[in-house]
């Protein structure tokens, strides 16, 4: 995939995330709980794309390591 078309994509994502997060947070979830679970499902979708494309550089630079 060209890089330009991963990086429009991660901003698209990236921006679904901030809506649904705004959603969570005005039904009474607090902000530290969203951000749990976003951290969460990134090491979660992190692991199932190292099985997918154990190779591309893109997935072990710019995901959350903790």
């Amino acid at each position: 995939m060209n890089e330009n078309v991963t990086f429009m994509l991660l901003g698209d994502i990236a921006a679904e995330l901030l809506k649904n997060a705004d959603q969570l947070v005005k039904q009474k979830i607090h902000p530290t709980s969203v951000i749990s679970g976003y951290k969460l499902a990134c090491k979660y979708v992190r692991n199932i794309l190292l099985v997918i494309e154990p190779n591309e550089p893109f997935v072990g630079n710019y995901f959350i390591a903790d």
